[in-house]
């Protein structure tokens, strides 16, 4: 009788563990990931947009890139959603101070002005000092997503 009880115990963990996994770290590593896909995106538009000399195309990137801005907020908005431990609400939200700070310190670049890199923009600039401490953040242990 003894062993089943300590076979019981051993299948509630592992059942606690699936739903674990299922509701927190999955979600999070695949909004994560369609994060820092969607920022490479960005990055690559922007890329485009400081190259084109035609008025037309900078237009056409402008909206891409506008159109991009609200795919990666959305994204943002879900991934928070994963987010179940105070550590990881920490990391996210310097995640998002880095995120904010970059975009307002490269908005002026383009254009001279705020062109289509601004405040909700995936700017990135590996030379930011708490860029290495989001990298090691959410999701790098056991409990969390992925970002």
């Amino acid at each position: 009788m003894v062993m089943v009880a300590v076979a019981y115990t051993y299948l509630v963990h592992i059942e606690l563990e699936t739903i674990a996994v299922q509701t927190d770290s999955l979600p999070g590593v695949y909004y994560g990931t369609q994060i820092m896909s969607a920022w490479l995106v960005s990055y690559a538009l922007t890329q485009d947009y400081v190259l084109q000399e035609d008025r037309a195309g900078k237009q056409i990137l402008e909206s891409k890139l506008q159109a991009n801005r609200t795919s990666q907020e959305n994204l943002i908005t879900k991934y928070e959603t994963t987010i179940k431990t105070a550590k990881d609400r920490e990391l996210f939200d310097t995640f998002k101070n880095i995120r904010g700070s970059l975009c307002a310190s490269s908005g002026g670049r383009l254009k001279g002005k705020r062109g289509p890199c601004n405040q909700s923009s995936g700017c990135y600039d590996n030379q930011h000092p708490d860029v290495s401490s989001v990298r090691e953040g959410p999701g790098r242990h056991a409990g969390g997503g992925g970002l």
